[in-house]
């Protein structure tokens, strides 16, 4: 049974990561105290709602000022193309969940801020006594629009840097440099817009370009410094997909291979050889053009 203690709880938590957050695949905000959460992250749901951790995908949104939970759950019937079935969109009662929620917030407090010693921080920090205005939940909205990610982006706080190295290699590092950048910020921007078609768009209209043009060392070096954990599923296997004729040629798209082959084994065990068929390294590939090196 949710009480005024547990609700208070979970608003001091929520102030304590807004102040220290930590940018994440799983969790992220969306207005003021919203946050949308992977919703197997959420342990111990009630009976009536544990079958929805049966989807492929289940994303839970949650206001706590308006003590409003919205669930969205399918199943991905294509990845590459983002085909679903089986939506559900709606809410879990307030009182049935507030307890859960709360356990989520309180066992991964550590990962879903920068804080060192956020307990110990918290403990020092007065529980709330009031919540603020209920404020306009966008949860339905944000769910829907980021409903093909691996984990929605929508209102993440924090930046990466797609490129992770400073040392120069012996072909033209200025102007591979300004490439890789700016097509690392903008894949970046789209994909904390949750705006997945446009970043695929984005993907395909460039690697295919560098690998017209030869240019394998840019591949690579995308490959190799892209931040992994900020991608998502169609989004890893249109790299793929698009690599697939230089295979022969990259030396960084089997290193990526076996990373999105290990993700799938952790989130989709089932699934994954399906999903990744016709992308594995080494394979010769009918209708797929062969890049020649150059």
């Amino acid at each position: 049974m949710a009480t005024h203690e547990t609700h208070d709880k979970i608003i001091n938590y929520i102030d304590f990561i807004l102040k220290h957050p930590r940018e994440l695949k799983y969790f992220s905000f969306d207005e003021g105290r919203t946050f949308i959460v992977d919703g197997n992250r959420i342990k111990m749901l009630p009976t009536e709602y544990a079958k929805f951790y049966q989807r492929d995908e289940f994303y839970i949104s949650v206001d706590p000022d308006a003590k409003k939970v919205i669930y969205y759950a399918f199943d991905v019937e294509n990845y590459t193309s983002d085909e679903h079935v089986n939506d559900s969109l709606g809410f879990f009662e307030w009182d049935k969940v507030s307890e859960q929620i709360l356990t989520f917030l309180s066992l991964h407090l550590k990962e879903l801020t920068t804080s060192t010693t956020p307990y110990t921080d918290i403990a020092e920090k007065k529980t709330s006594t009031s919540s603020s205005s209920s404020s306009h939940s966008r949860g339905t909205e944000a769910m829907a629009r980021c409903h093909n990610s691996d984990y929605p982006y929508s209102g993440s706080t924090g930046t990466y840097s797609g490129v992770g190295s400073s040392s120069t290699t012996r072909y033209n590092y200025s102007n591979s440099y300004k490439e890789r950048e700016v097509f690392n910020s903008k894949l970046t921007d789209l994909m904390k817009e949750c705006k997945t078609a446009a970043a695929i768009d984005h993907i395909k209209e460039n690697i295919s370009k560098m690998c017209e043009e030869k240019k394998f060392e840019n591949v690579d070096d995308i490959l190799r410094w892209i931040t992994f954990d900020k991608l998502n599923i169609p989004i890893m296997l249109t790299f793929l997909d698009l690599t697939r004729g230089a295979d022969h040629i990259l030396k960084q798209r089997k290193e990526f291979y076996d990373k999105v082959k290990n993700h799938l084994m952790k989130i989709k065990p089932a699934r994954a050889g399906h999903i990744l068929r016709n992308m594995e390294p080494g394979k010769e590939y009918k209708n797929v053009v062969k890049y020649e090196a150059k």
